[in-house]
């Protein structure tokens, strides 16, 4: 029965593929030379209708023709409102494809014009298909060209990717990115990407180069694509079985609603680029099946994962759903992405880059270790993360998952973890940051230089200058002054324990009356002539401080007044 079943769905496949010759009868310009294969085949799928019984294969395309095709091959129908192009009348024949192609993201316009009526440039055109495609902007210049220079700085990226993708082969060593495309060159470049249009179910094929799948409900069995699977926005909120299918290029996911595109059997994919623009999607890896990686590339409302995956990257600020999915790696690279792990979801290591201040992580689930390398990142939830390490850059964090080890690594700032972890469930350890010096000010009202070495502070007044105290600020707050002591060039007798009054504490930084050691209750001292006589020209005084934190770390710094004299001065040490 099951081989009746697959022979039957094999026969419908390819009579759906089944060129149909006839199309060259209906249009009374269809060229009989090398743009006569691919004018059939866009004529065949709905890509291109003709006018008036004519398919003008020589005549240049306009933009609001390109767009018209692109939306056809994807199955394009939601349309984005475009009120604010002026250039897009409502009455036009294009003014719903025009809104279909803003909607895709393939057609952007300068903000306020869309240049429907202008003849497409070959840059223009390979720039949406490469939109389309979800092709990264790539740096590699291609080789073997001789007017790359003459590409517009803003298209060479994409242009670049098509090139090196092998979509765009020039002629004679010519890209000619600033002329213009005649419909039945760009029908051409069309069968160059998208090699069949799969729109029934079907078994045991082999499809040469990429495939467009743009209808719901369809399975896909026991078949290979040896280029990339793209499931366009005509699937809708529908489903796509992919059983026991090799994908050697990418899975693109434009379309496919919450109920699911459906991996399964010994299918294998290399990539998964998940951007639908329109809804949220399912993307479900089932037991057997293996998937490299998913890119969230774009999207506007969540997606959701569920299954084993090797690797997931969110480059886009996309929702990401977890459902009892099993992940390895998780990175997060995109600003204010927000990532939800359910109670049966684990990850084994999430990194969330600097590209993504603002983060957030719901966390239910378990999470094995987490880097956090961006300011203002939120963990939350009621699971486990079991190591977390907050690096440098990640200033403002705030997690408040329970029962792992945190290590706030130094340079970190105003970060708020779980100081006491419970110890159920395995126990938890918070390790603070290491209480370091962060940096020196003076409360003055003239000009006194101040330098930081380590952890000492130097402080070089100059004859005139004013000032009250020394401003130490550490890393963490202060909870007590456990030591004050003093010595001075002058002295012999070492360090000797003065008043801890001589120093106030608030929050995280340390006040040092350096002023007062021998001369107590002054409000200040200015830098006169008689003062500097009462100070050695090599009498430096130091004072060394030892604090405790919040944490019970403690830390010993010094600082250092050093007047700033001529040696004329009679050297004198106040007592």
């Amino acid at each position: 029965m099951k081989r009746a079943m697959s022979i039957v769905l094999s026969l419908l496949m390819v009579l759906t593929l089944v060129p149909n010759f006839s199309y060259a009868a209906e249009f009374s310009d269809m060229p009989d030379d090398w743009s006569k294969p691919a004018l059939e085949k866009a004529v065949e799928n709905g890509l291109l209708v003709g006018d008036n019984g004519k398919i003008r294969p020589k005549d240049n395309l306009k933009r609001a023709e390109m767009a018209t095709v692109v939306n056809r091959a994807f199955g394009a129908y939601i349309k984005a409102p475009i009120s604010k192009f002026a250039d897009v009348s409502v009455t036009s024949w294009y003014y719903d494809e025009m809104a279909k192609a803003v909607q895709m993201q393939t057609f952007k316009g300068d903000g306020e014009r869309l240049n429907p009526e202008n003849f497409i440039t070959r840059e223009e055109a390979f720039i949406v298909l490469a939109r389309a495609l979800k092709l990264e902007p790539s740096a590699t210049q291609p080789e073997g060209y001789k007017d790359l220079n003459d590409i517009s700085s803003w298209a060479k990226g994409e242009l670049y990717a098509m090139i090196n993708a092998g979509y765009v082969n020039g002629s004679n060593g010519y890209i000619n990115p600033k002329g213009l495309i005649t419909r039945a060159e760009f029908a051409q470049v069309m069968d160059n990407i998208i090699k069949t249009y799969v729109k029934a179910s079907s078994a045991n094929l082999t499809f040469t180069g990429n495939a467009m799948v743009n209808t719901s409900g369809l399975v896909l069995k026991d078949s290979t694509v040896e280029g990339d699977l793209i499931i366009g926005e005509g699937v809708a909120n529908g489903t796509v079985t992919l059983d026991n299918v090799a994908i050697e290029g990418r899975l693109i996911v434009r379309g496919g609603g919450v109920n699911s595109i459906i991996i399964k059997g010994n299918s294998t994919v290399g990539q998964v680029v998940v951007s639908r623009l329109d809804g949220a999607v399912r993307v479900v890896v089932e037991s057997g099946a293996n998937v490299e990686v998913v890119y969230l590339a774009d999207g506007k409302d969540e997606v959701i994962l569920e299954g084993t995956l090797n690797k997931v990257v969110v480059n886009e600020n996309v929702e990401l759903q977890l459902n009892n999915a099993q992940i390895k790696e998780l990175n997060l690279n995109a600003e204010s992405a927000l990532v939800k792990l359910n109670a049966t979801s684990k990850v084994d290591s999430l990194n969330i880059s600097k590209e993504a201040e603002n983060a957030k992580v719901e966390v239910m689930g378990t999470v094995t270790k987490l880097v956090i390398e961006a300011p203002k990142t939120a963990v939350l939830g009621e699971g486990t993360v079991t190591e977390i390490t907050v690096k440098p850059t990640a200033d403002y964090t705030v997690i408040s998952t329970k029962g792992g080890k945190v290590v706030v690594e130094e340079g970190a700032e105003n970060v708020i973890v779980p100081e006491t972890p419970p110890i159920g469930g395995g126990g938890g350890v918070y390790i603070p940051p290491a209480l370091t010096l962060m940096d020196a000010r003076l409360e003055s009202t003239s000009a006194a230089a101040i330098d930081i070495n380590g952890d000492n502070v130097t402080v070089e007044a100059e004859y005139g200058s004013f000032f009250k105290k020394v401003e130490i600020e550490l890393n963490n707050d202060i909870f007590e002054v456990i030591a004050l002591e003093y010595e001075s060039d002058e002295e012999e007798d070492g360090w000797k324990d003065i008043d801890k009054e001589l120093v106030d504490i608030k929050d995280n930084k340390v006040f040092v009356n350096l002023t007062e050691i021998n001369e107590i209750n002054s409000d200040g001292i200015e830098f006169t002539e008689e003062r500097f006589e009462k100070y050695s020209y090599n009498g430096s005084v130091t004072v060394r401080i030892t604090v405790k934190d919040v944490h019970s770390q403690t830390k010993t710094f010094t600082a250092t007044l050093v007047p700033k004299i001529v040696p004329t001065l009679v050297p004198t040490l106040v007592k």
